[in-house]
């Protein structure tokens, strides 16, 4: 973090933020999309590995336990965000 002057305010800034400032937010949504999508295909690649080598039940195995996480994470996530701002859950500091 560092400090900055604005004005007659102290601005307080990510480092890492100053560092590589995006130009466009849609160049952050683009790179999210295809984060979400590689996850999605991994998914399925996963599945049909488990489908394809012992059948059915193991590829419902699988599917329950990559959604567990999930499932356990966003439970926790979403009352910890009731508790709290919910700008703190996106502010880099």
């Amino acid at each position: 973090m560092r400090n900055e002057i604005v004005g007659s305010a102290t601005v307080r800034r990510c480092a890492v933020a100053a560092a590589a400032p995006v130009k466009s937010i849609a160049a952050i949504w683009t790179a999210q999309l295809l984060s979400i999508l590689g996850d999605c295909f991994y998914a399925l690649a996963i599945m049909w590995v488990a489908l394809q080598r012992s059948g059915p039940v193991a590829m419902g195995a699988v599917a329950i336990a990559e959604s567990v996480p999930f499932i356990l994470i966003g439970t926790f996530e979403a009352r910890l965000l009731r508790r709290r701002n919910q700008h703190f859950a996106m502010s880099p500091s």
